[in-house]
């Protein structure tokens, strides 16, 4: 009996469908072992988050080598923080992570009458400690709402922010436009298009708020800004798909 072999197109196409799963099998396996690795490294961390004391000083240390390497995995781990945030919500451990992930610093006020904080640019939120939560009310971390609702709102803080930002730079008072650019800055990593659009504007006074967000010290020109933004813009897609 003659064996017939398949070739042109039908063997084309049954080749793309062996690559694409093979490529899907290997990604999962990829997956798999940096979930693994990320949540090893996260239970290290929250059991000893602190250097050995030193038996000459009360301060403990930040166990700061054990934080980089989390750190280092970068933003797509910010949605397995959350995760932590969500069971935990006073988890120091994971709000030491995603802080210096994101580099956001909130502007808030606490009452202390109340024993609840509130949120300049989150009007509908506030947040009370647990040990001051009462019955079944229950306050979710910051960075929880900011997840789920709060980033919705970043278009619309940062255009608020830079319009101050710009006043402030117009009056020529040096103290408020350092105030104001620090308020843009704390805005945190998810203002990087943001800051991009401006830049290609403009606007090269941002660009040392883009290097310091970006954590990429070489960049000098708006050109930079924009060849980085592409290379890495892929990385940033959980963080900005709001």
């Amino acid at each position: 009996m003659a064996i017939r072999l398949y070739t042109g197109r039908r063997g084309d196409h049954m080749s793309k469908i062996f690559l694409m799963v093979i490529f899907f099998c290997m990604s999962h396996e990829l997956l798999l072992g940096a979930n693994k690795d990320f949540e090893l490294k996260f239970e290290e961390f929250e059991k000893n988050p602190f250097l050995k004391p030193d038996p000459f000083s009360s301060t403990l240390k930040l166990d700061k080598e054990k934080l980089k390497e989390i750190v280092n995995m970068g933003v797509p781990i910010i949605p397995k923080i959350i995760d932590k945030l969500r069971k935990n919500s006073s988890s120091g451990v994971a709000i030491t992570i995603i802080t210096y992930l994101t580099k956001i610093q909130f502007e808030f006020i606490y009452d202390e009458n109340k024993c609840i904080y509130t949120y300049n640019d989150y009007n509908n939120y506030a947040y009370s400690p647990p040990v001051f939560q009462k019955g079944k009310v229950k306050f979710d971390s910051i960075w929880v709402y900011w997840w789920d609702s709060g980033r919705k709102l970043t278009p619309e803080i940062f255009k608020r922010k830079y319009e101050t930002y710009q006043t402030a730079k117009n009056s020529g008072k040096e103290d408020e436009l350092e105030k104001a650019y620090i308020k843009l800055q704390n805005m945190g990593i998810i203002i990087l298009p943001n800051l991009l659009e401006k830049i290609e504007s403009g606007d090269k006074e941002l660009i040392p708020i883009f290097k310091y967000l970006s954590n990429q010290k070489n960049l000098k020109t708006v050109e930079d800004c924009k060849v980085w933004w592409e290379e890495n813009k892929r990385k940033y897609k959980d963080l900005l798909n709001y």
